[in-house]
């Protein structure tokens, strides 16, 4: 694992930091513990602070929360913003709107305040004073790219403001936005190192590339999108990891496959609780991401036809002969984990002496909160190493959080390719590369229709970059949430299907809502258009 030279850094200079992100009252005084912006941005080592102070932009917790608006995963915990967001009960004045609103628009202030102060830094070399402009470059384009993505048109602002000037905010078109942060992309990408090797976690040329890559394929840019992939790829600097379980964990922290990730230092005040989030009550977790039937059976069998072709798929024994990808995703009942098995149901199961890890009612109180209701679980991102065995739950959690990673390039270069009518041997090589992980081992795939390919892509975008936050934003560019999430809710057979007959599956929780005349964009917070009245509201809402 690689140093996170970032956050030992960082921690000496908190108070420091909190200058870049201050708040409205910082306009009326100068709190004796914060720094003045205008004393501030002097030397090298303050530029560089500033740009760390960047990199705290990404809230895992809550990003993770996307996936449960999506058929991949549900929360059936009707208190989290999740789950009434799924279920069409949500309102603007929902929390978690107001969460990406303001969260990223404090960190784009923290961005345009090191940019438009670059300049008066005079101890620093052209080239590094340029690659800390490309990095909050980076992370501004990353913040528009996730607002504009969820709630559509919104104040474009690239100057820090005070906070009465927000009132005099209007919203700025998605292409507008997107083009313009393109451009910053593609300047980024010439400012910045194409390694990071001494401080693993800061931006690089291919971070860059990636992100633009991504946003022109948002965009429809198919030609524009695939180009910028091709950069990365031919860069030569990424390649995959060959176990794809291990890449999720500490073990797999520095891989090459890893574009980019939201770093956490291995100190008591920078770990994270994602362990408890999505981890099995029967281990002491939450269980607040719980993975559907529908993403279940995405999973192709291992001859690379899908379930309802392929002559291995056996309804009673419905985990085996699967893509391995799902046994290293997902905790289904029966399979391994920890030092024994874990299931959601005993019935029909006959487990032996093995210790068996039972997802039941482990809250105290009766109610059953944090027991999977689809009888399913993630394995992805679970760190045994941070189980206390003791105490019988998990401590503190320090894996980084993957934000870019190289199968997403190869993916989106093979979509962006196909839709702009340029389907060659490179489009199966990159799909082919994915699917033939060392750990996967897929079959290869080729001469395929057009629609094909399409349902195989975005087959593979599902199943390689699941619980990744990028779900959501598939269902709704390729205009499938309506399709997708107007349905009851089905996880995992009551009880081993291999003994029962007929075979009754989990349903009846969640039933999902999608309303495409309004839900394909979040709403503008109403916070936010109280403050502003000029913010008009997305229709619907």
């Amino acid at each position: 694992m690689r140093t996170k030279k970032i956050y030992y850094r960082l921690l000496s200079l908190v108070l420091v930091l909190t200058t870049l992100g201050c708040e409205s009252d910082f306009l009326d005084r100068t709190p004796e513990d914060e720094v003045p912006v205008e004393g501030f941005f002097k030397t090298e080592q303050d530029l560089y602070f500033a740009a760390n102070a960047l990199y705290s932009f990404l809230d895992i917790v809550n990003t993770s929360y996307l996936e449960n608006i999506t058929d991949n995963c549900t929360n059936e915990q009707f208190w989290v913003s999740g789950y009434q967001i799924a279920t069409g009960g949500a309102t603007p004045s929902d929390g978690f709107f107001l969460h990406f609103w303001e969260n990223n628009y404090k960190y784009i202030q923290r961005a345009n305040r090191l940019i438009e102060n670059a300049d008066n830094v005079t101890d620093i070399d052209e080239a590094k004073r340029a690659q800390y402009v490309g990095e909050a470059k980076f992370v501004r384009a990353y913040l528009y790219e996730q607002l504009a993505g969820l709630f559509g048109a919104v104040p474009f602002v690239t100057t820090s403001i005070a906070p009465d000037e927000t009132v005099n905010l209007t919203r700025t078109p998605v292409s507008e936005i997107r083009a313009s942060i393109v451009n910053d992309l593609t300047e980024a990408a010439q400012n910045l190192p194409l390694t990071n090797s001494n401080e693993w976690g800061r931006a690089t040329k291919g971070a860059a590339l990636t992100l633009k890559a991504r946003i022109l394929l948002y965009n429809e840019q198919w030609a524009e999108s695939a180009a910028a992939a091709k950069e990365v790829i031919d860069s030569g600097v990424y390649s995959l990891h060959p176990d794809y379980t291990e890449l999720f964990t500490y073990d797999g922290e520095g891989s090459n496959e890893i574009i980019f990730a939201r770093q956490y230092a291995d100190l008591p005040d920078q770990t994270h609780i994602f362990n408890l989030v999505i981890g099995s009550p029967a281990l002491q977790g939450w269980s607040s991401h719980i993975p559907t039937k529908s993403l279940v059976d995405t999973y192709e069998c291992i001859d690379g036809q899908t379930i309802d072709q392929s002559p291995l798929y056996d309804e009673t024994t419905p985990w085996t002969n699967r893509d391995p990808r799902l046994h290293q995703t997902i905790l289904y009942p029966g399979r391994e984990f920890y030092d024994g098995v874990w299931t959601s149901t005993m019935d029909g199961f006959d487990f032996g002496s093995q210790k068996v890890y039972l997802d039941d009612d482990r809250d105290g109180v009766g109610a059953g909160w944090n027991e999977t209701h689809s009888g399913y679980m993630f394995l992805k991102y679970i760190q045994y190493r941070d189980y206390d065995e003791e105490r019988f739950a998990f401590e503190g959690h320090s894996i980084d959080w993957i934000v870019l990673r190289y199968p997403e390039v190869l993916l989106t270069y093979a979509e962006a390719k196909l839709e702009a009518g340029q389907v060659d041997g490179s489009v199966y090589d990159a799909i082919n590369e994915v699917r033939q992980r060392p750990s996967v081992n897929m079959p290869t795939v080729g001469g395929l229709s057009d629609t094909e390919l399409r349902e195989l892509i975005r087959r593979e975008r599902r199943v390689e970059l699941v619980f990744e936050s990028l779900r959501l934003m598939d269902i709704r560019r390729w205009r499938l949430a309506e399709t997708v999430m107007n349905e009851t809710v089905v996880g995992a057979p009551l009880a081993n299907p291999a003994t029962v007959s007929p075979i009754i599956y989990r349903e009846g929780w969640q039933t999902n809502v999608f309303n495409p005349s309004k839900d394909y964009l979040w709403p503008i917070p109403q916070k936010a258009i109280d403050l502003n009245p000029n913010l008009e509201q997305n229709p619907g809402w």
